[in-house]
């Protein structure tokens, strides 16, 4: 998980502006999405679990655009999708990273070929004990 402890205080105090109780919130996601070179502009997703003091602990979902040179943009959703469609729109043209939290492009093939290879390698033992080889 590549995330940033700036960025995690930034989410924290805007939570607090917003009504939540931004100290206690608990982070399940905060990673780098997209990045601009040389790294000026960072694109973060993340989702927390905060707590309103009317209305309960509620999962969110939300986006952050930090451009060093001029300022943080921080969006909050209850929705993922949209969400993921603002970090879509906000990462056109920036070198995206590859989501972490699911399986990379090829693993799945690669998982396959090392199951079907135990497998046989499975079978192969169980054969020859019983042929007793």
């Amino acid at each position: 998980m590549i995330g940033n402890r700036v960025t995690e205080r930034d989410i924290r105090d805007f939570l607090t502006l917003e009504g939540y109780l931004g100290a206690g919130a608990r982070f399940a996601e905060l990673e780098l999405a997209a990045i601009q070179r040389p790294g000026w502009l960072q694109i973060f997703r993340f989702a927390v679990t905060a707590r309103h003091p009317e209305r309960g602990s509620t999962m969110l979902f939300g986006a952050v655009r930090d451009d060093e040179r001029h300022q943080t943009t921080i969006r909050l959703f209850e929705d993922e999708q949209e969400r993921d469609a603002l970090l879509a729109e906000w990462s056109t043209d920036l070198i995206v990273l590859r989501n972490s939290s699911g399986p990379a492009a090829g693993t799945i093939p690669l998982l396959i070929l090392v199951a079907a290879t135990a497998a046989a390698a499975a079978i192969a033992v169980a054969l020859g004990t019983w042929l007793d080889l």
